[in-house]
């Protein structure tokens, strides 16, 4: 099954590649912005899509301090699709490194748009993927990339319904992502819960937890 399910994802961005420019979009985001123009939209939505600095809240996060903390985390991620939408928001698709054994990375889709300021006025994130090696993540973080932008349903690709193999770890049952706070959210009594699973028991989550931010 797990086979199966990665041969469809690399059959399919086999095909996006060979139906030609004219039905579909070249994604790549070299292809639309600028090394700047990378550099400069991974800044404005890093106080979204990164991790909290150590003394800084969702509240705080906003402070002069902590623009260095998010010029480096800024580096440290890739942006690997864009795609420009007609009313002026734009689609990204942004991977970065995971704490694992293996070299693993988590991508994240989502949307912004800025005013003639270049202000935030329309932000979320769409999806986080699982963490996977980068040869699985690439068909797959595409396939999800365009699904989004087309307005196609992704729950398929959640982790309730994608059987065995992981493509959308989240939003799912309990996770969900809030536009007006413009971060997940958990109806989790303990959102630590799912890690605890994950990891076995809850020291070992809690030191996982301070490494990675849901």
């Amino acid at each position: 099954m797990r086979l199966f399910s990665l041969l469809f994802s690399v059959l399919f961005v086999s095909q996006l590649f060979i139906t030609g420019c004219n039905q579909t979009p070249n994604y790549e985001a070299n292809q639309h912005l600028t090394t700047d123009q990378q550099k400069h939209l991974a800044y404005s939505v890093m106080r979204y899509l990164g991790k909290l600095p150590g003394k800084a809240n969702h509240q705080t996060k906003f402070n002069a301090d902590f623009d260095d903390h998010y010029r480096a985390l800024a580096e440290s991620h890739k942006l690997d699709y864009y795609h420009k939408n007609d009313d002026g928001s734009a689609f990204f698709l942004f991977s970065r490194i995971a704490p694992s054994i293996k070299e693993k990375y988590v991508a994240i889709g989502g949307y912004v748009k800025f005013d003639a300021a270049q202000n935030i006025i329309d932000y979320a994130e769409v999806f986080r993927t699982w963490k996977m090696t980068p040869e699985e993540l690439a068909p797959k973080s595409l396939l999800l990339f365009d699904l989004m932008v087309r307005g196609e349903d992704l729950s398929p690709y959640y982790t309730a319904n994608s059987g065995n193999e992981e493509y959308i770890e989240f939003p799912d049952a309990n996770t969900t992502y809030d536009k007006n706070q413009r971060l997940w959210v958990s109806t989790l009594e303990d959102y630590m819960e799912p890690l605890y699973r994950n990891f076995g028991n809850k020291d070992t989550a809690t030191n996982h937890q301070t490494q990675e931010q849901i």
